[in-house]
């Protein structure tokens, strides 16, 4: 902290920097979000990130929000009119693995014309918890495994949130 006894001389705080993130929630998204929040300095700031792995630089501009990056590593900087600066190391995450869906069982219908079948998938990696949702038919599952059951014959799909 700065101190003066001058009533005409201007008190600067030194630069520093908060950091807000959005990791990705799928795996192989570019959908994470890095936010700069400064404090003290002195005049306009100035931002950027840098991917440590790729070298990608991102700025310098004058928003402080970085959209659409990928899981890695960035160091984030901010710029004030002293050209003074604060680096932190932030990582954007993404699930260990890709959302499978995987079909278990399926039971056929027991007589022509019927509405008895059964199916059911099980899903995996990405984000838990998931919504399994049937098309074509009002079964929903907020659970791995999600069974549509009272089915005729048909064709149906699902689709895990």
């Amino acid at each position: 902290m700065c101190i003066s006894t001058n009533e005409n001389d201007e008190i600067h705080f030194p630069l520093s920097a908060r950091i807000e993130k959005i990791n990705n929630f799928c795996y192989g998204d570019e959908k994470g979000s890095i936010e700069i929040i400064p404090t003290g300095g002195v005049g306009t700031y100035h931002y950027e990130i840098q991917n440590t792995v790729t070298g990608e630089i991102y700025g310098p501009k004058d928003t402080r929000t970085f959209q659409n990056l990928p899981a890695g590593t960035y160091n984030a900087m901010v710029h004030d009119d002293n050209e003074t600066y604060t680096v932190n190391n932030i990582t954007i995450t993404q699930p260990e693995n890709a959302l499978l869906l995987e079909e278990i069982n399926q039971t056929p219908l027991v007589c022509f014309g019927g509405s008895n079948a059964t199916a059911t998938v099980e899903a995996s990696g990405g984000t838990a918890p998931y919504t399994i949702v049937w098309d074509h038919i009002s079964q929903t599952s907020t659970e791995t495994t999600g069974t549509a059951n009272n089915l005729s014959a048909g064709t149906y799909s699902v689709n895990v949130f």
